[in-house]
């Protein structure tokens, strides 16, 4: 509810002792950069804003969905997890550079980003054992349209409409991979596309072996006002910035 006030959300988490407890150390880890220790949620939301706590509270709160080391070829639900922080956190650390106050929705994004695919893991379990078990070359999202009649992120984007989770995000998960077709949002769209580049070299988490489209790419570095050499430094950062958020990967072993 984009009415909702402070005190609406801090006496929601309030309610929860297990949120409040994993949000409070996420808030203190390095990742936020914060000067003085968070001892209590209502200074959590005057240190770190309305928006981050929210984000924060949604990344404590689904990451039971992806508690799971049941492997399916080399896929895995923690492995999931693992790759949808470190994408969360990689947006942040690119809004940074390019325009902070872009890093709002992008968090949620990452931690969201790849829910398609944990949904059909838990509700369409038989089709999704063969497509993690294929040997196909073709990429993941024309494999799930040829199987399932839609990419996962299609539908990511149609669950995440029906929770009423705001368009800036529902846009940026669909067009994730193809910041081309992105009629909006299109700076968010191209730092969410880096974002998975970068944490899919990196090898973070489970990572679904997609490929880089030189259009694609020269497109999101056009519209960012970014260079190869950005990227680069992007890239020589990623684990240390990873490291720093690692309370927000290690989410669900407490779950």
């Amino acid at each position: 509810d984009p009415a909702s006030s402070i005190a609406d959300l801090e006496s929601l988490i309030k309610s929860d002792s297990p949120l409040s407890t994993s949000l409070l150390r996420v808030a203190n880890s390095p990742c936020f950069h914060l000067n003085q220790p968070v001892t209590d949620i209502h200074k959590a939301i005057a240190l770190l804003g309305l928006g981050t706590v929210r984000d924060l509270a949604l990344a404590a709160s689904v990451c039971s969905l992806f508690r799971s080391n049941h492997p399916i070829g080399e896929y895995t639900r923690t492995g999931l997890w693992k790759h949808s922080a470190a994408v969360a956190i990689a947006s942040r650390m690119i809004a940074r550079r390019v325009d902070h106050a872009l890093d709002e929705a992008l968090f949620t994004v990452g931690i969201l980003h790849d829910i398609g695919l944990l949904l059909m893991d838990r509700y369409a379990h038989e089709h999704f054992v063969k497509l993690m078990n294929s040997q196909e070359t073709l990429p993941l999202e024309v494999q799930t349209r040829n199987l399932m009649g839609k990419t996962h992120h299609e539908l990511a984007q149609k669950v995440l409409t029906q929770w009423k989770l705001p368009e800036t995000i529902t846009t940026t998960i669909a067009c994730q991979w193809h910041p081309l077709q992105a009629k909006e949002y299109q700076q968010q769209c191209s730092i969410f596309y880096l974002a998975n580049i970068l944490v899919n070299s990196a090898g973070i988490g489970y990572v679904a072996g997609r490929g880089i489209h030189p259009e694609d790419f020269n497109h999101a570095l056009k519209v960012l006002g970014l260079t190869t050499k950005d990227v680069q430094v992007f890239l020589d950062d990623i684990h240390s910035e990873v490291e720093a958020g690692s309370s927000i990967v290690e989410l669900v072993q407490e779950c």
